[in-house]
């Protein structure tokens, strides 16, 4: 089991593109055409519970623990998104390559895939940022585990190569297990809401068309106690300095995806450089209505 022991921002900052060679990446290289889903090195499962950590402590959450207890859920699950080019639905057996304990990584975990005209691979951390960022999504499921306060374990599956079908000649999947038996205790935590972004942020961590969302947390005991939040009456606004932004799309929902209750919504005109104070009312958690502040930047 890994611990963290230090975490420096900074990385964020990695030059995450291609160009290295893909031994230091496993100790059993996969092999998709053979469905063999080969192990992910020790070295690159620190690097992962490093990066998901310092993501958290931007966000002042506690950090997590490795587990290799699904480390072979989650290595299947990506071979199997791996070979069958990309697939978000729970596979079957009518998929390639397909395991019993894929299809329950897929359950357990959340999934990355990227392809590629070319066989260039890019480092684990770009597809953690796909998780944060959900670019292009109409609902936050992703980011809502990675920023679960109640979050304890992970487990991280990578596979690459070429695979037997679809468009691509290089493909890349990833797979985070966050979905386990045991929660943080947060009995020392003193944080009410996990909003994004929170502080400041890397450009490479926000992208300005995606949604923005925010979590509240009420009882720090039992995750499912939050799910009674209600946001239906909730005013958002986001200022910079006098100015408010025009706040658009707005939803919310209390799915059992991490924190069980969500409010998101998009801003335009978010600039790099810039200072921006979110403020949310008339949120009703059980028999109050609570405001919230928060301010973030991202450069």
């Amino acid at each position: 089991m890994f611990f963290i022991f230090s975490l420096m921002l900074s990385c964020f900052n990695e030059n995450t593109n291609s160009g290295d060679t893909i031994d230091p990446l496993f100790e059993r290289i996969p092999e998709i055409s053979n469905c063999y889903e080969g192990t992910l090195s020790e070295i690159e499962k620190q690097k992962a519970l490093n990066y998901v950590n310092a993501l958290r402590l931007t966000h002042g959450l506690l950090p997590v623990e490795y587990t290799a207890r699904k480390d072979v859920m989650a290595q299947s699950a990506a071979l199997i998104c791996a070979a069958n080019s990309g697939i978000k639905s729970v596979p079957t057996s009518e998929n390639l390559c397909y395991k019993a304990d894929g299809a329950q990584g897929y359950l357990d975990g959340i999934v990355s895939f990227q392809g590629s005209a070319t066989a260039n691979w890019q480092k684990s951390e770009v597809h953690i940022n796909e998780w944060i960022i959900e670019s292009g999504k109409d609902s936050i499921d992703e980011r809502r585990w990675i920023l679960d306060p109640f979050l304890k374990h992970i487990s991280f599956g990578r596979v690459i190569g070429t695979p037997t079908i679809g468009q691509y000649k290089y493909v890349s999947a990833a797979v985070l297990i966050v979905k386990h038996n045991e929660t943080a205790d947060l009995s020392d935590f003193n944080k009410e809401f996990v909003a994004y972004p929170q502080g400041v942020y890397n450009a490479s961590l926000f992208d300005p068309n995606t949604f923005l969302s925010f979590s509240v947390i009420v009882d720090k005991t039992a995750k499912q106690n939050n799910a009674s939040i209600n946001f239906a009456n909730a005013v958002i606004k986001v200022l910079s300095g006098a100015n408010e932004l025009p706040v658009t799309d707005i939803r919310f929902d209390n799915r059992n995806c991490g924190l069980p209750n969500n409010l998101q919504w998009k801003v335009e005109g978010l600039s790099k450089n810039v200072s921006y104070t979110v403020n949310i009312t008339n949120v009703e958690t059980g028999n109050e209505v609570k405001n919230y502040e928060y301010t973030f930047s991202f450069k």
